[in-house]
């Protein structure tokens, strides 16, 4: 047929049209679209996913165990409990704070003393004339994680100042909320002049989660804890249902924890995974937004959402508590985590400033470290690295937190 001529051939006519109709369209679509993720799902699960896991990063849906690490861990402690040595370590399971450290215990993770409270001295019930007793409270970056029991910021603030003590009362792992139980149970009555709140950025995620292999799914630990919710602008806690770690581990063997503590599990199915299981790509998609809502920054931006309303709550509760414990001053001490800093070292500003203008609309002291830290590794050429070791502050990170809370202490006089 030429230009110009027109098609007489009424049947040809017509099945043109049928081979153009949009249902024909959108069934080859649909054809189309299946062979695709058919294709991508035998990709991903060749290449990409094995044994649930991206790497060493575990996909959602998270259960009780997730990594062969976690599978290693329940039996080992399983056969402890068993055997009578749970004790074992320098952490014990705690109904109430879901772990706490060991009094008078030498260990690889550091020395403790009489107090429960880590460092290389024993202090009296009350200070002596003259002296002003400062009580730290925290996660790892207040325990000093993996820093000596001499390079502790609290050793090296007490050896710039003979009339200071500084308690550490850090524990590894611990959400802010675990900070304020651990000074309800050991801080009101030591005699404390200042009692300060480590604030690392990070537990703003673990302050509203109550089974660490939910919200951290590649955890070393497979540690439950408490958690406090808000009930218009109080705060309730939701204690542990266990008495001690032999229900814990059975929970956990067994999966029932995430039932037992899956009502008020802020990271329970979040994000919910199409299909459950049964498709690798959607796993992999899932991992990928599971990590990107547990990023810090995401959590400091959502001012309306759970976590920044609690751990806001538990900040300023921890503040009016330790005042009407007698002391003076209760600052909260901000730290970043390295990420922070090498994000502040590249040019970034710093995400969580609109929380410092709160906690300040609130009337709540605070000393943020992250600027001072990145100062540090600027004038050291080394990056991060000047600071951090192991993904916490190193002796040297600790030196500038010392220094950082010795000037502030100055300004309080």
């Amino acid at each position: 047929m030429h230009a110009g001529e027109v098609d007489s051939d009424p049947a040809r006519t017509k099945r043109k049209q049928r081979s153009t109709s949009p249902r024909r369209r959108i069934a080859f679509l649909g054809i189309g679209l299946i062979l695709a993720v058919a294709s991508a799902e035998v990709l991903v699960a060749s290449f990409l996913v094995s044994d649930g896991r991206y790497g060493e990063r575990p996909l959602p849906p998270y259960g009780a165990i997730n990594t062969p690490w976690q599978k290693e861990l329940f039996t080992r402690r399983s056969r402890l409990w068993t055997e009578g040595k749970a004790d074992q370590g320098y952490t014990v399971f705690d109904p109430d704070l879901g772990w706490t450290l060991f009094p008078s215990r030498e260990s690889e993770g550091g020395r403790t003393n009489a107090l429960a409270a880590r460092g290389p001295r024993e202090y009296p019930a009350e200070p002596e004339a003259g002296v002003s007793r400062i009580l730290t409270f925290g996660d790892s970056f207040t325990y000093c994680y993996l820093s000596a029991n001499q390079e502790t910021w609290q050793v090296q603030t007490e050896a710039a100042r003979p009339d200071l003590e500084v308690i550490n009362f850090g524990v590894p792992s611990y959400g802010t909320d675990q900070a304020l139980l651990r000074f309800r149970s050991l801080g009101r009555n030591l005699g404390a002049r200042i009692i300060v709140l480590g604030l690392m950025l990070e537990n703003i995620g673990r302050n509203v989660n109550r089974y660490r292999p939910i919200y951290f799914a590649q955890s070393g630990t497979l540690a439950c804890k408490p958690r406090f919710v808000l009930e218009g602008e109080t705060l309730k806690l939701l204690p542990l249902p266990f008495a001690d770690e032999g229900e814990a581990l059975a929970a956990i063997g067994d999966g029932s924890i995430l039932d037992l503590l899956g009502d008020h599990e802020y990271w329970r199915n979040r994000p919910t995974v199409p299909f459950g299981k049964s498709l690798a790509s959607f796993r992999l998609a899932g991992g990928f937004f599971a990590y990107l809502q547990r990023r810090p920054q995401a959590l400091w931006e959502s001012i309306d959402e759970e976590p920044y309303q609690v751990t806001m709550a538990i900040l300023q509760a921890f503040a009016a508590e330790a005042r009407a414990a007698g002391a003076e001053h209760s600052p909260i001490l901000i730290f970043p985590t390295q990420d922070d800093v090498d994000a502040l070292l590249a040019g970034s500003s710093r995400y969580w400033q609109p929380m410092l203008a709160d906690l300040e609309q609130r009337g709540l002291d605070s000393l943020d470290v992250s600027i001072p830290l990145a100062e540090e590794c600027r004038s050291s050429n080394e990056g991060s690295e000047a600071v951090f070791a192991g993904g916490h502050l190193n002796a040297r990170g600790n030196r500038v937190v010392a220094e950082e809370l010795l000037t502030w202490l100055a300004s309080k006089r």
